[in-house]
């Protein structure tokens, strides 16, 4: 079963409710899944700035949550293999790339089968005037929840 955009939405609902609620989602998914806490907690901190790093998190918050509630499945132990080989396999389709932000991400949207949730992802990320994401920290952001989304929803 894929994660439908009713799904994110509901999910967004309830955290919307107060930021207490978004930390408690966020505590929840990182205390429940200590290898893909490591996984999102390796992140150089000088990368990403303080609102890119809690950006990953929210995002990962949803992702997990989704996966708690459509597919009901355990998460293996050896998962950080999994997210390292699939992280590096994102990047290197990611630069190899030209164009914008966003024009580079059709590469991954092609036949994906969870692409609710990848387009939760990249909108998350969206440009406007009154962001204060970096270039980087965009990039990195899309290329950990994607890879996390790859490989929690993996068949």
């Amino acid at each position: 079963m894929q994660v439908t955009e009713q799904h994110i939405e509901r999910i967004l609902r309830s955290l919307e409710r107060s930021s207490e609620m978004v930390d408690e989602a966020v505590e929840k998914s990182l205390n429940k899944y200590p290898p893909i806490s490591h996984y999102l907690l390796q992140v150089d901190q000088d990368i990403l700035t303080a609102l890119e790093f809690h950006q990953l998190l929210v995002g990962a918050a949803v992702i997990m949550t989704a996966f708690e509630q459509v597919l009901e499945r355990e998460i293996s132990d050896d998962i950080l293999d999994a997210l390292s080989e699939k992280e590096d396999f994102n990047w290197k389709a990611m630069l190899s790339q030209k164009g914008t932000f966003h024009q580079k991400l059709d590469i991954f949207f092609d036949g994906y089968p969870e692409e609710d949730l990848l387009a939760f992802i990249e909108d998350s990320l969206y440009e406007d005037e009154d962001d204060d994401m970096t270039p980087v920290g965009r990039e990195v952001i899309f290329i950990k929840l994607k890879t996390l989304v790859d490989v929690l929803f993996a068949a």
